[in-house]
C-alpha cells in the first residue's frame, strides 16, 4: 500500500516567515544613509537696503536667512581690507573683523541671522571683503562672500 505523507505546513510557513524577516532586515539595514546637505543661504542682505556699504562710526547691517538640514553649529563673519591703501597717521593697523556667533543660532534648522556690526572710527574708508560661513552639526560648511565698501562719514 502506498502512503502519502502530508507536508509539514506549519514548519514550512515558519521557515518561510523567518526567511522573509531576515531578508527584509538585510535589505533595510544595507540602505545607504541619506546625506545631509550643506547649509543654504535663502536670503542674503549686506548693508542697509542691500547697498553693500557701511559708514565709519556707524554699523553694518547683515541679514541672512539660512536653512541647515544638519542644524546650525555656528556662524562666522570675517571682514578684511582689500588691496593696497594708504595708511593715515591715526591708523596703526588695518581694521579687521572676525567673530563667531552661536547664541540664538546653535541647534536650529532655520535661522534669520540678523546682526549689526560696529564700524569703528579708526577704520579706513575703502573696499573690503566680507565672508559669512555657516557650519552645521554634521561638519558641513557653506560660505558666502561679498564686496563691501566702507565710506567716510558725511561732513
Amino acid at each position: 500500500m502506498l502512503t502519502i505523507k502530508k507536508p509539514k505546513t506549519m514548519k514550512y510557513f515558519k521557515t518561510l516567515f523567518i526567511a522573509t524577516i531576515a531578508f527584509s532586515f538585510i535589505i533595510t539595514s544595507c540602505k545607504k544613509d541619506e546625506e545631509i546637505k550643506a547649509p543654504e543661504f535663502t536670503v542674503f542682505e549686506l548693508g542697509y537696503d542691500n547697498s553693500g556699504t557701511a559708514v565709519i562710526g556707524e554699523d553694518l547691517h547683515v541679514d541672512a536667512e539660512i536653512f541647515a538640514e544638519g542644524k546650525v553649529s555656528d556662524v562666522r563673519v570675517t571682514i578684511h581690507h582689500e588691496g593696497d591703501h594708504l595708511k593715515t597717521i591715526l591708523v596703526d593697523e588695518e581694521w579687521e573683523y572676525d567673530s563667531t556667533y552661536t547664541t540664538n543660532y546653535t541647534g536650529a534648522k532655520n535661522i534669520d541671522f540678523h546682526e549689526h556690526i560696529d564700524i569703528p572710527a579708526t577704520a579706513e574708508a575703502g573696499d573690503y571683503h566680507f565672508h559669512i560661513m555657516v557650519t552645521d552639526m554634521e561638519g558641513n560648511r557653506t560660505e558666502k562672500e561679498a564686496e563691501l565698501e566702507i565710506l567716510a562719514p558725511a561732513v
